[in-house]
């Protein structure tokens, strides 16, 4: 009983923190223990996203990085560039080049509420802390109003948390998929689908790209 009244108040904390409708329509199929066979079967060959929990749960990562003085013994004199600010696409984004141990020093004193506009990329492993994420498909590309500019192509105008109605009409209503990320969770992200994402806690992510001309054949 305590460990469902846990789940329901950690949901209840996440659902105030989200846009609207969030985790209230179709959720992100969740795996443990498929082969790699029935993956690129079911979900790389369909193009569909899958979460495969407990997929990285040999990582050396999952326990090491839980510990701030072993990363900053490893790194922490190590420059980094680092993105600042709410979006791409705020007038007070910037980078800047500060030492890992600065950075380290930022992200357990910030609010962890942070958040990605809507873009792309397809492998995101969640290493520690947990994750909010909103898919879209490739098909409602036009809807989400994407930027014309070519630096900005794969991200979108729209903020989720607060959609402009008359600007973008068309986002509003659109169906997507949704899910939470746990530690140990990776999530497969189809190529030219659309993403949202949002920190519920402090976190450890890595992401990984590759060019879709090096798919196998039968995919986009």
């Amino acid at each position: 009983m305590f460990h469902c009244v846990a789940l329901f108040g950690n949901l209840f904390q996440a659902l105030k923190l989200l846009p609207v409708k969030s985790l209230s329509c179709k959720q992100i199929e969740r795996r443990s223990c498929i082969s790699l066979e029935a993956f690129i079967r079911d979900y790389f060959l369909c193009e569909t996203p899958v979460i495969l929990s407990g997929c990285i749960d040999h990582w050396p990562a999952r326990t090491k990085w839980k510990d701030l003085k072993y990363l900053e013994m490893i790194a922490g004199d190590r420059t980094v560039p680092v993105e600042v600010g709410k979006d791409y696409v705020c007038t007070e984004w910037k980078q800047e080049l500060i030492t890992f141990s600065q950075f380290l020093e930022r992200m357990w004193s910030n609010d962890s509420a942070n958040m990605t506009y809507l873009a792309q990329h397809p492998l995101f492993d969640q290493v520690l802390g947990r994750k909010y994420f909103r898919l879209y498909p490739a098909s409602v590309s036009v809807d989400l109003y994407p930027h014309t500019e070519t630096m900005l192509s794969n991200t979108s105008q729209v903020d989720l948390d607060n959609i402009d109605e008359k600007e973008f009409p068309r986002t509003q209503n659109l169906e997507f998929m949704d899910g939470i990320l746990e530690e140990g969770d990776l999530l497969y992200i189809p190529p030219k689908w659309w993403h949202y994402v949002r920190s519920l806690s402090i976190s450890f992510s890595v992401s990984f790209w590759w060019r879709t001309s090096h798919l196998p054949s039968g995919t986009s």
